[in-house]
């Protein structure tokens, strides 16, 4: 027996009733997104596409995707990237995704950093390095030395310093700031000290999210 044939359009309308089934917000976004990644094409084309079928390896890879967003899994976790003060950036489950709350942080230290010379800023636990690569891209006179004590996250920011062309001013070295040597390590005077820390009481801990709770890096958040 031949296996059906699923064009675009149906697959959406199928999606979307079984992500509102499962009680997924934005049931037609997290549909189009999921459906446009695995085409490789934006979500503008997918409707000028509406009666292209899918072939089986196209099938299977959105069938996957669907099902760890089912999981609650975060979509930028699925989609492996984000977007952070209008910059692009990677994102796996070693680091927290970026909020948007975290840009009134950036946008205060560039409004207040815009005039003067050369300054240096300290991050952190720079994570994804959202914030340093941000505040390098939009302030070009300033370097930012960016921390952490995750291995992982320090790959993942200095991929993303690579990919918005910061890396000449942007330096991540892997260190917790109550260390004992770090006065030692980092005898620079800084202008700026920027941080998102984990920020999450004991006592709250359970009752967030599933998304969050099940997905995102634990160390990140408490």
């Amino acid at each position: 027996m031949k296996s059906k044939h699923w064009r675009l359009a149906e697959l959406i309308k199928t999606s979307v009733e079984l992500f509102k089934k499962h009680q997924i917000e934005n049931a037609r976004l997290n549909a189009e997104l999921l459906l446009a990644h695995t085409l490789q094409m934006d979500r503008v084309r997918l409707y000028l596409n509406y009666d292209r079928p899918l072939n089986e390896v196209e099938l299977t890879t959105y069938r996957n995707l669907v099902r760890r967003r089912l999981t609650d899994e975060p979509m930028q976790y699925i989609l492996g990237k984000t977007e952070f003060m209008s910059l692009p950036f990677k994102v796996t489950p070693a680091v927290l995704i970026p909020r948007p709350d975290t840009e009134t942080l950036v946008e205060w230290v560039i409004e207040t950093c815009r005039t003067g010379g050369k300054k240096w800023i300290l991050d952190i636990g720079t994570g994804s390095g959202n914030i340093a690569v941000s505040l390098a891209h939009y302030l070009p006179f300033i370097h930012v030395v960016a921390i952490d004590v995750s291995p992982a996250a320090l790959r993942i920011a200095a991929a993303n310093c690579r990919e918005n062309n910061c890396t000449a001013r942007v330096h991540f070295f892997r260190s917790n700031f109550t260390h004992e040597n770090f006065v030692n390590v980092f005898q620079a005077k800084f202008d700026y000290i920027v941080s998102n820390p984990p920020y999450i009481p004991e006592h709250e801990f359970e009752f967030l999210s599933g998304g969050i709770l099940k997905h995102e890096p634990h160390l990140a958040l408490r």
